[in-house]
């Protein structure tokens, strides 16, 4: 099916939600190495359209069983997009993230052994993006990939040019790079204003598991019963504080 995507006169205003904004959080974590995650956290969303990025989610999120809402106001947004950013930091990745933009190309004369910096604009990595994720009606996965550094075609003052040209030095970290596992929307609120915002999702890598140690009397007619639930997290989440259920 074909939607028509909003349009808007300029780029909507970003804010952000990181763990320092969490107000509380409930784990239900199920022994088939999957766990429910709710949580609520205090946002200030402006009127009009905006982008929510909110950050520190599980890195094994299931994205199609996210849901928000406002915890006070059922009208207080509306949700038009969603995506699930997250970025490692590779040199493939900041290859792809510098396509179209300025670097500079550090070479080694053979005859002298020096170096020389050459500025160049970078046009093709060569090779398939691995995603990372931007706007529109499902979700961006960013995910490591290997770029072959040979198969950059870069502009130079000389031309086109391919192949051993040099190492190839980045002046920043592009602001488009998404370093921590984030959910970000696109919301329109008819007001500005601090919002409860309450989120829920699945995500793989919970799991838990149970083991008793009963210790009898010598005349084995009464004992003690010990319980231990051992949980284990590989979900690349942390939740300080958080309701626990089994």
């Amino acid at each position: 099916m074909l939607a028509a995507a909003p349009a808007f006169a300029q780029e909507p205003p970003v804010v952000q939600s990181g763990e320092d904004g969490r107000q509380a959080a409930s784990l239900t974590v199920y022994n088939n190495n999957l766990g429910l995650v709710r949580e609520t956290r205090r946002v200030t969303l402006p009127a009009g359209a905006s982008v929510l990025r909110y950050a520190d989610v599980a890195q094994q999120i299931r994205p199609e069983t996210v849901y928000i809402r406002d915890a006070q106001d059922a009208a207080a947004f509306t949700v038009l997009e969603q995506n699930y950013k997250y970025d490692l930091l590779t040199p493939s990745r900041l290859l792809e993230l510098y396509v179209e933009r300025d670097l500079s190309l550090v070479r080694v004369n053979p005859a002298t052994g020096d170096e020389e910096v050459v500025e160049a604009t970078l046009l093709s990595t060569g090779s398939a993006p691995s995603g990372g994720g931007g706007y529109g009606y499902g979700y961006g996965y960013g995910y490591a990939s290997y770029v072959d550094p040979y198969s950059a075609v870069y502009r130079t003052g000389e031309g086109i040019t391919w192949g051993d040209v040099g190492r190839p030095v980045f002046p920043d970290v592009p602001p488009n790079f998404v370093s921590r596992p984030t959910l970000e929307w696109l919301l329109e609120s008819p007001r500005g204003g601090a919002r409860t915002v309450e989120t829920t999702y699945l995500t793989w890598g919970l799991s838990w598991s149970a083991d008793y140690v009963l210790v009898l009397t010598e005349d084995e007619k009464a004992g003690d019963l010990a319980g231990w639930v051992t949980l284990r997290n590989d979900a690349g989440l942390t939740l300080r504080n958080a309701r626990l259920q089994l």
